[in-house]
């Protein structure tokens, strides 16, 4: 129920964020753009990943999805943006950009037509060297994967984190310091019997240990409380992470 309106004001928050991007774009080198590209993928990420917050959401694939729509949304509000001040740039007129832009974006086929003839007229250039169409177009199309993933991917993991039904809030997490031997397949199995067994089966390893389990402690406001165990190995392998 609360993901809906908290959704909008998440799509709220993505907007000056997406006017600030394409003010950018239009300044600075295309090597630049690339990571001014990941900052405002990375923006709304950690919008999707506070509205996953706010929401409870503790469904990752609903979670997913969102983050793909505000994505989704936030590429194109940043391309009516950025078209409505290459439009006001070139007409010598800034004062209705936002209009410029509010129209644009109500007509996807004209900024399609627009990015197109960007695309294929020479309009992009390194270097003063005109960039070919379908190059241009690749890079368009990246830029839109990146801004797809990050925002869907951190939406996931905060949807998937423990969340304590009986408070109605997420768990706080405390990473164990300390590294603890390797557990097996068979450790796995015996702390899924009896869960008591966790103790006994924490064998403390020194520091500097290459290979070793991380314990997380999960706490809840309420009595609830969980651990989660990871191996962590020196080289990458079905039982770990490099």
């Amino acid at each position: 129920v609360t993901l809906l309106p908290l959704s909008l004001l998440a799509l709220l928050a993505i907007l000056p964020c997406a006017w600030v991007y394409a003010w950018a774009l239009g300044s600075i080198p295309i090597v630049i753009g690339v990571l001014l590209a990941f900052a405002y993928s990375a923006c709304m990420a950690l919008i999707v990943r506070t509205l996953a917050t706010c929401a409870k959401v503790r469904n990752p694939g609903w979670m997913g999805k969102t983050g793909i729509l505000l994505a989704l949304a936030g590429w194109y509000v940043q391309w009516a943006f950025w078209l409505a001040m290459l439009v006001s740039a070139k007409s010598g007129a800034t004062a209705g950009t936002l209009q410029v832009a509010l129209n644009a974006a109500l007509d996807p086929a004209g900024m399609f037509a627009v990015a197109s003839d960007i695309a294929t007229s020479g309009g992009v250039r390194i270097r003063n060297a005109a960039v070919p169409g379908f190059i241009v177009a690749l890079i368009w199309l990246g830029e839109l994967a990146m801004h797809l993933m990050l925002p869907s991917l951190m939406g996931r993991m905060r949807a998937g984190e423990p969340f304590c039904e009986t408070a109605l809030s997420w768990a706080d997490s405390q990473v164990v310091e300390g590294r603890f031997a390797l557990l097996g397949s068979e450790d796995v199995e015996r702390l899924r019997a009896d869960p008591a067994l966790l103790p006994a089966l924490l064998v403390p390893l020194a520091l500097d240990a290459p290979d070793y389990a991380e314990l997380t402690l999960y706490r809840c406001q309420a009595s609830d409380s969980f651990a989660s165990l990871v191996n962590i190995t020196s080289h990458p392998g079905d039982r770990g992470r490099p």
